[in-house]
């Protein structure tokens, strides 16, 4: 969910829409550094950048340290559906 520290923004939006859409099972929940840092996948939004792949964070790369099949999906969703 979003908080003082996550902006409830029209592209967020737009794919947690994308990802039930997809059938992903969605759970918002505070999560520390650590667990960031043993992610599979990480990816932010913005309306500038739309779905941006996070593939290090500090000196640590997330999983392979490339962007991962369900945020590359997400991104080509987003961009289906309102780029064009």
């Amino acid at each position: 969910q979003a908080d003082q520290f996550i902006l409830k923004g029209i592209t967020r939006q737009a794919v947690l829409e994308l990802a039930e859409d997809k059938q992903l099972t969605l759970v918002e929940r505070p999560f520390g550094l650590n667990e960031a840092y043993g992610a599979k996948e990480a990816f932010i939004t913005s309306s500038s950048l739309s779905v941006m792949p996070v593939v290090k964070i500090d000196d640590k790369f997330i999983a392979s340290g490339k962007p991962g099949k369900l945020t590359l999906g997400l991104r080509e969703a987003y961009r289906n559906r309102y780029v064009g």
